[in-house]
């Protein structure tokens, strides 16, 4: 019998079943010394790594963010999530998982206010991150975090120096990324590109997936229909 498993009545009750098992003694003594493992693993510290991350738990202190927004709408990946800006990270969360963005990844924020055939006033907000940053949601890596407004939305939010961010909700985004030290925003050029409707984008399927393609000075920004 092993002394760790014989300190609790469960380890006792454990260790008796093992022994009345069919098998080999060689048997028994491997699942004895499994279970003392997972008896000392559990009573430690919990090392640090996906295998060992608590499901549907947020693991960021958010109480030291410069301030959180709301419920934000976003595209990629799809939900509502809030951030909570911090002044070198992102952290998107939702009830159940968070991710975080190092504002070192952030490449580029593409304004997106002028969506070919919208009726509707969206404004997204296109995040470019840097290949091989690690902005991993589940099983799935992203190059890009896409938020969604209206251009009459509004919002307020509260700055832990307690002063207040209010206004258009697509500048309070923009301001709250400033805080966090995003300083790369573009937009379209209409004297760079506009089509005879008078269109910044143009209609695009990327791999199978409609969106539109926004040409710029220094690049091509492609989203896929909101």
């Amino acid at each position: 019998a092993d002394k760790v498993l014989l300190q609790y009545a469960a380890g006792r009750e454990l260790q008796g079943l093992i022994e009345a098992l069919p098998v080999s003694a060689d048997q028994k003594t491997k699942l004895t010394n499994k279970a003392t493992e997972l008896a000392k693993e559990a009573g430690g510290p919990k090392p640090v790594g996906k295998e060992n991350a608590v499901p549907n738990a947020t693991a960021t202190d958010l109480s030291a963010a410069i301030c959180t927004l709301p419920a934000v709408n976003l595209i990629t990946p799809r939900g509502k999530h809030n951030i909570s800006i911090f002044p070198e990270s992102l952290v998107f969360t939702t009830d159940k998982a968070e991710f975080t963005v190092p504002c070192s990844a952030i490449q580029a924020v593409a304004i997106l206010d002028n969506i070919p055939k919208d009726t509707k006033g969206r404004v997204l907000m296109f995040i470019t991150l840097s290949k091989g940053c690690g902005v991993t949601v589940g099983k799935t890596s992203y190059d890009s975090i896409v938020l969604q407004t209206t251009a009459d939305a509004e919002m307020s939010v509260a700055v832990r120096d307690g002063a207040t961010l209010a206004g258009a909700a697509a500048i309070v985004l923009c301001q709250a990324l400033g805080m966090a030290g995003v300083s790369a925003f573009v937009s379209p050029d209409p004297e760079h590109y506009t089509s005879n409707k008078g269109d910044v984008g143009v209609g695009a399927i990327h791999k199978v997936n409609p969106g539109f393609l926004f040409p710029m000075p220094a690049a091509f920004c492609f989203v896929e229909s909101p």
